[in-house]
């Protein structure tokens, strides 16, 4: 099932990726009110109404796409509500692991940086991910064994060519030590 699911059902993931975010993120990106942002353990861990629409969002149609799959997400009803679901990473069944709005501080203060991720995992392993950042309309994809791209151009890893700029992404600030 799963297989078969990986060799077709991809393109059909990627369109509920984005349909969330052009849904329930773009529309309030940099127009977010007051009461529409939450802190969850603290001021620099933030929630808000764009994340749990999104979450629930894709938790219905990624539970469409792939029947007796569970879904983990970071809001809403998830993980952050409930730490036991975290269980069904253990369990047989497809995992959906879905943080809707990663970036939230970015998002909530009106920087395009912020992203979508999805990915699928059984038995403990990813076999597949999405990252989108609607913002900036930028699609990662990955397929255990069967590499990675962006927007659509397959990518590799291993050191930047010479004289090329190498991007590095790092923690907040205040969550790193020297």
């Amino acid at each position: 099932m799963i297989e078969e699911f990986l060799t077709h059902g991809l393109p059909d993931v990627e369109e509920a990726v984005r349909k969330a975010a052009a849904v329930e993120i773009v529309p309030r990106f940099r127009q977010l009110a007051q009461h529409e942002v939450d802190e969850k353990n603290g001021p620099h861990d933030l929630v808000t109404v764009a994340d749990r629409k999104a979450e629930e969002h894709l938790t219905a149609s990624l539970s469409r796409l792939l029947p007796g799959s569970a879904v983990v997400g970071e809001e809403a009803e998830a993980v952050h509500a409930d730490p036991r679901v975290y269980g069904a990473l253990r369990a047989d069944a497809p995992v959906w692991i879905v943080d809707p709005v990663d970036g939230t501080r970015q998002f909530v203060e009106g920087d395009p940086h912020f992203c979508t991720l999805v990915a699928l995992a059984q038995h403990g392993e990813i076999l597949a991910s999405w990252t989108y950042a609607p913002a900036l309309d930028v699609l990662a994809t990955a397929v255990r064994g069967q590499g990675a791209y962006v927007n659509g151009v397959r990518i590799h890893s291993g050191s930047p060519e010479p004289g090329a700029d190498l991007r590095v992404a790092t923690a907040h600030p205040l969550y790193t030590s020297e």
